[in-house]
């Protein structure tokens, strides 16, 4: 992996750990059906060097998918309805 590909994925990381302190995580994970829970594992093992950083290049993986909704959800999360 290119370090400026290395970095991106980095500053998506750290977006996205700012972004969850502003989403309800239950209700979000009912909306997306159970993703949240395997994306915050995943999140859990990149963090802890048990799995590489490489995986949030493949399109169809859990982790990538959710940190791309995360901004939606963040919306959702602070607008009164």
């Amino acid at each position: 992996m290119k370090y400026c590909a290395a970095v991106i994925l980095v500053q998506r990381i750290e977006e996205f750990k700012k972004n969850l302190t502003y989403i309800d995580i239950e209700k979000a994970d009912k909306k997306r059906k159970g993703q949240y829970k395997i994306a915050l594992e995943q999140l859990e093992a990149i963090l802890d060097n048990r799995m590489e950083l490489d995986v949030l290049l493949d399109p169809d993986n859990i982790l990538r998918n959710v940190m791309m909704l995360a901004h939606l959800d963040k919306t959702d999360a602070t607008t009164k309805k």
